[in-house]
């Protein structure tokens, strides 16, 4: 089973070059563009591992 990723980046370009290397690297990855969309799906779902953008509309990867 592939490690399932968490992907927060609020740049369009690079959260879709991310994603795509990530997923040819055979990881599942979820994206979304901000911190409060990535707070309710950080919740809903079971991740081993969420990359977070620093400053992210809504709530900051800091404080996430």
């Amino acid at each position: 089973m592939p490690i399932r990723i968490l992907l927060v980046e609020d740049d369009e370009h690079v959260c879709n070059t991310v994603k795509t290397f990530l997923s040819e690297a055979g990881y599942r990855v979820d994206a979304c563009m901000d911190g409060d969309e990535a707070h309710a799906m950080f919740y809903e779902n079971a991740y081993q591992l969420a990359i977070l953008d620093i400053l992210l509309p809504g709530m900051s990867g800091q404080s996430f």
